[in-house]
């Protein structure tokens, strides 16, 4: 149902008219008023900002602070209707602090908000960007997904960030010093579920021992309910290819 669902998402992406780039951004500067509101990497909710589209790149710009990526960069769409009004997030594959950059444009009905979907599309489209994909089996493309998400990450006081590559993970706290770095083989066992006490995320533990050295580490990530069965399940399947090898949790 879930690969149904993604794919007539995609679908709706891909049915915008063939229109030139120049002809897109006409429109979508033309028609940025219809944006209520915008927010970003660097743009807090409720900033008054102001958005340029241009045949290069995206950008907004409030408060004396900007965010900018180029159209090429873009490897991920969102809508989200649990929010006050109906949202697009454009998220860039270039990172800082360990976030991607994104942008969320909001609107006050879905149709205007579907409208801006198809013509971004259009331009994505016509740069050849290929869009990260929740079913891929290329590893590559599953580490991608999972930076991505990375908005995704409740990063609390300590703002924790988590980076994917292909030797390992890395979890650090950008308010402190603490910085862990996981190699895949050395993971031993990775659960994930509902977050029982406010189900808003998803608690995804990790834990892995080094037999050589005798050290052992325990860390949980917790990740949006929205994406975080998808994300445990990504994770767990690319640490088993990466050559985690886990326990018999009922060994003894």
């Amino acid at each position: 149902m879930k690969k149904i669902i993604y794919f007539l998402f995609l679908i709706l992406f891909t049915t915008s008219k063939a229109q030139t780039i120049a002809e897109t951004v006409d429109w979508l500067n033309t028609k940025k008023s219809e944006i209520t509101s915008t927010e970003s990497y660097t743009i807090e909710k409720g900033t008054s900002s102001n958005i340029t589209f241009t045949k290069q790149h995206i950008k907004i710009e409030g408060n004396y602070k900007s965010t900018s990526f180029k159209w090429a960069t873009i490897v991920d769409f969102r809508v989200n209707e649990n929010v006050d009004k109906p949202s697009l997030y454009l998220i860039s594959d270039e990172m800082e602090k360990g976030l991607p950059l994104y942008i969320i444009l909001k609107f006050e009905t879905e149709d205007t908000r579907d409208r801006f979907i198809k013509a971004i599309k259009n331009i994505t489209r016509t740069n050849g960007n290929e869009l990260v994909n929740p079913y891929s089996e290329n590893l590559a493309e599953n580490i991608q997904w999972l930076n991505a998400k990375a908005i995704d990450v409740f990063e609390g006081s300590v703002k924790q960030r988590v980076n994917y590559s292909n030797s390992g993970i890395k979890i650090y706290n950008l308010n402190n010093s603490e910085s862990y770095t996981i190699n895949w083989g050395n993971i031993k066992s990775l659960s994930y579920k509902l977050y029982d006490k406010n189900k808003k995320y998803y608690i995804i533990t990790l834990k892995s021992s080094d037999a050589s050295s005798g050290s052992a580490k325990e860390k949980k990530i917790y990740v949006s309910k929205f994406v975080g069965e998808t994300y445990g399940r990504i994770l767990k399947n690319l640490a088993l290819k990466k050559g985690a090898k886990f326990i018999d949790e009922d060994l003894f």
